[in-house]
């Protein structure tokens, strides 16, 4: 209810996709979504897995790429309504081993993209990128909910104040965090890269 019905298929082939992503052990209980882990004590990639699926929703969909400016960054996706902050990052991170890459492990929850960007970047630093994404996504929706607040609940008064507060320092966390994931994606692939190069045909 309430959803616009052009916006209907879009939501539909992102959980299409989930949907071919579940692996379950043999008493049916679900244990990986693509890029997601589920261990018994924490989950791991939820993010990073929305974020891929929904690049692979907007290939599906053949939706073309559009500069949108979030939280004071102006930044290219190809998903402006949906996890923008998020595609954009991955798509960073696909650019660095291949979009053939991700959605290969995104469709068939294996671990080759892991592997793949741990090898060009470093296991610290991709558990330090995965993890700002989980952060970048619960971050969202608290300010979703936050949004949700002022405007059902009439907030009014210093109770405004307050949540508006909070959204605006959600806001300035969620612009740290994307420049600084950035800034990790850039330095740790650039100094593996440097570190090859150890003869004059290397560098050339």
């Amino acid at each position: 209810q309430g959803v616009p019905l052009e916006e209907l298929e879009k939501l539909a082939v992102h959980e299409f996709i989930h949907y071919i992503q579940e692996t379950k052990d043999a008493k049916g209980t679900l244990i990986r979504l693509g890029l997601c882990d589920f261990t018994e004590f924490k989950t791991y990639g939820m993010a990073l897995n929305e974020g891929a699926v929904q690049l692979l929703t907007a290939k599906v969909l053949k939706q073309e790429s559009d500069i949108v400016k979030y939280y004071d960054i102006s930044l290219p996706t190809t998903s402006p309504s949906y996890y923008p902050l998020l595609c954009n990052l991955v798509q960073q991170l696909a650019y660095l081993v291949g979009n053939d890459i991700l959605f290969d492990s995104t469709l068939f929850s294996n671990d080759q993209f892991k592997t793949s960007l741990i090898e060009v970047c470093g296991k610290k630093a991709f558990s330090k990128i995965q993890d700002n994404l989980d952060f970048l996504l619960n971050t969202e929706e608290k300010i979703i909910k936050l949004n949700s607040q002022l405007v059902e609940d009439d907030c009014e008064g210093s109770k405004a104040e307050k949540v508006a507060h909070k959204i605006d320092k959600y806001k300035k966390d969620l612009k740290k965090t994307f420049m600084a994931t950035q800034s990790i994606i850039f330095t740790t692939y650039f100094n593996n890269e440097f570190n090859k190069l150890n003869t004059t045909e290397s560098i050339e």
